[in-house]
């Protein structure tokens, strides 16, 4: 198999294979993961990955989940912290804008476009359908904490549902690879952002 994949470090048999599996997907994608290459890439046998995951099917489900959650916890973990730190409206503005990456750079771009890609894997398998919903709703009701935080400070309207509007947020962000294949086409960036700075100051924080 060409590009070599690292290979993890961990006494855990089971996490090795996750590792290993996640690690081939993100190179070569789900077509070149072979249980073969995973075993090896592991240090451990055939039998063993069949023990912990069942199926060749069962153990890329286990990675995509893994790779979702990465993809979420890396976004919100930023925006949270940006939101909760904020002292204005315009600073929470900017954690908004960047986090629902219409920021017009690439701060985001590889996690929204794994994450679609994830979802694209569970079209047809909906077991991994139903465990990226609550891993989604994990993700709303975090961001959520977050938003109702700022509300209580006056700084986003407080008779928004929180609830929903990190769902928008987070279906903002999602959506926004259309904008990455746009990148470099549009007139002016700039025009973009501005917009986007309107809606939100007239629709969210009711100013």
């Amino acid at each position: 198999m060409e590009n070599e994949v690292p290979e993890p470090n961990n006494s855990d048999s089971a996490h090795n294979v996750l590792l290993a599996g996640i690690a081939i997907l993100n190179l070569h994608g789900e077509a070149d993961l072979r249980v073969l290459d995973v075993a090896r890439i592991a240090g451990v046998s055939v039998g063993t990955i069949y023990s912990h995951f069942n199926s060749r099917d069962g153990l890329i489900k286990a990675a995509r989940v893994e790779q979702y959650r990465e993809c979420l916890s890396g976004e919100l973990t930023v925006f949270r912290s940006s939101l909760e730190s904020a002292n204005t409206v315009d600073e929470v503005l900017a954690a908004i804008v960047l986090f629902c990456g219409s920021d017009g750079n690439v701060s985001g771009l590889a996690a929204r476009w794994m994450r679609l890609e994830v979802l694209g894997s569970a079209r047809r398998r909906p077991h991994l359908a139903a465990a990226l919903a609550e891993e989604n709703m994990l993700h709303i009701d975090r961001g959520a904490k977050s938003i109702q935080m700022v509300q209580q400070r006056g700084l986003i309207d407080p008779k928004v549902d929180p609830q929903a509007l990190m769902a928008m947020f987070d279906s903002w962000s999602t959506g926004s690879v259309n904008m990455d294949l746009l990148a470099g086409t549009l007139a002016d960036q700039k025009q973009w952002v501005a917009l986007t700075d309107k809606v939100l100051r007239s629709a969210v924080l009711n100013l």
